[in-house]
């Protein structure tokens, strides 16, 4: 028996459930088989079901990758904010494409939060991690993570809000058929998502 979608500002939920080619069903929030860093598994925000839908699997955490040149440092010879801000900001934005897919149409809505957390030396091929966390008819918020190239924990965390639009720059909704919200596994994932609980509920 099918059950009964949730719907959420005006939009149908369906649980989540995929029949991989082996003949087994993933359902989401099922644990993944631990990867790099915070990838240990996710927890979907959608409820599961028994049923196949025809609909996306959970998706993994989007990765970015830079080089941090001398172009990209301060005084320093570190990474330089406004160089961090853009590799951040198009980090999120490719976090946020992934998601939605080909009919993405996002504009930058809100920062809700960025934390520099220690110096990035010019030389590092500094990796991003992303994944949306929150989601709406037509917004969508993405964590972000720079992951340690070392032992000494993330170089950076961020919160930033995106949103869907028309050709006209107006707000619209987001396509129907989108992979389920979740939150990956880890420490530095679920301080994410303490924060941006609290910062959506000061809005």
């Amino acid at each position: 028996m099918e059950t009964e979608p949730v719907v959420h500002d005006g939009v149908p939920i369906r649980p989540e459930t995929v029949r991989l080619a082996n003949g087994s069903v993933l359902t989401a929030g099922a644990p993944r088989d631990p990867r790099r860093f915070g990838e240990a598994g996710s927890r979907a925000s959608d409820s599961s079901g028994a049923e196949p839908v025809n609909r996306l699997p959970v998706m993994a955490i989007t990765h970015s990758h830079k080089l941090v040149l001398p172009a990209d440092a301060n005084h320093h010879g570190t990474l330089y904010a406004g160089a961090m801000l853009r590799l951040v900001l198009e980090a999120g934005y490719a976090t946020a494409w992934k998601h939605i897919g080909p009919e993405a149409n996002l504009v930058l809505r809100r920062v809700l939060n960025m934390e520099c957390l220690r110096p990035v030396p010019v030389g590092i091929v500094v990796e991003i991690q992303g994944a949306v966390l929150h989601r709406t008819a037509a917004y969508l918020v993405c964590g972000l993570v720079g992951a340690p190239w070392d032992d000494n924990g993330p170089w950076a965390e961020a919160l930033f809000g995106f949103a869907q639009v028309n050709p006209d720059g107006k707000l619209t909704h987001f396509p129907e058929r989108l992979p389920a919200v979740s939150t990956p596994s880890g420490a530095v994932w679920d301080r994410l998502e303490r924060r941006m609980n609290k910062f959506l509920r000061l809005r």
